[in-house]
């Protein structure tokens, strides 16, 4: 229908961009049966009961808060020059692991695998012509 301005109107309201008519009981039927869907989906997506997450972070927060706690025991019990030498020593292990042990293990790995398993395009190509790449002939299966 046209307005008196030349602009289209819908008739009923459905909530769609694309302005299909549809009567609002069918519509809201439909949402409804939506609505429950999507919650037997999450129902059925975890296995475990949702209060088993807050016993989850309960157990990480302790964990860390207990080794917080030995790590200061032990440093008062060996004293401020040893506690100093042991935390900077775990700072430059931490360092050192995450800044040069870490990406050179990733180039290396990176590196085999684009030598040794992915085969170049060359030898692709050479498999589906039935030529050897290495030897630049061609060759033929009797």
């Amino acid at each position: 229908m046209e307005d008196t301005s030349g602009n289209l109107r819908e008739e009923h309201d459905t909530g769609k961009w694309w302005g299909c008519l549809k009567q609002r009981k069918d519509t809201k039927e439909s949402e409804k049966n939506e609505a429950e869907e999507k919650k037997k989906k999450k129902r059925a997506e975890g296995f475990l009961p949702y209060w088993c997450l807050y016993i989850a972070w309960f157990l990480c927060i302790a964990a860390s808060f207990a080794s917080a706690l030995f790590t200061l025991f032990y440093s008062m019990m060996w004293g401020k020059k040893k506690s100093n030498q042991w935390l900077f020593s775990m700072i430059l292990t931490f360092s050192q692991d995450t800044f040069i042990n870490q990406p050179a293990k990733v180039l290396f790995l990176s590196t085999a695998y684009a030598i040794f398993v992915r085969k170049s395009d060359e030898e692709s190509e050479a498999e589906q012509s039935n030529e050897d790449p290495r030897k630049g002939e061609c060759f033929r299966f009797s």
